[in-house]
């Protein structure tokens, strides 16, 4: 399994990778699609935050890094989720 690295991932990914390739994503893009209340607004009004949207005609490129067990930490499995981002 590899972690294909989008938003905050691109310059921080909260991790030491071991090994890192170029990822392809094919019919995804990067987009401010998403509403979300951490960092970004409030709960009456929430702010877009970067997310992954899909796309026909879309083709999206990024770091991609090899998930092992040395290479993450278990506090980076879900980084976004656990910012709620």
């Amino acid at each position: 399994m590899w972690v294909f690295g989008y938003g905050s991932l691109l310059w921080n990914p909260g991790f030491e990778p071991i090994e890192q390739m170029r990822a392809d994503l094919p019919g995804y893009r990067r987009s401010f699609c998403m509403l979300s209340i951490h960092h970004r607004g409030t709960p009456e009004d929430p702010g877009l935050v970067l997310a992954l949207d899909a796309g026909r005609d879309e083709r999206m490129f990024a770091p991609g890094w090899p998930y092992g067990w040395m290479s993450v930490r278990p506090s980076m499995c879900c980084k976004s989720c656990a910012r709620g981002s």
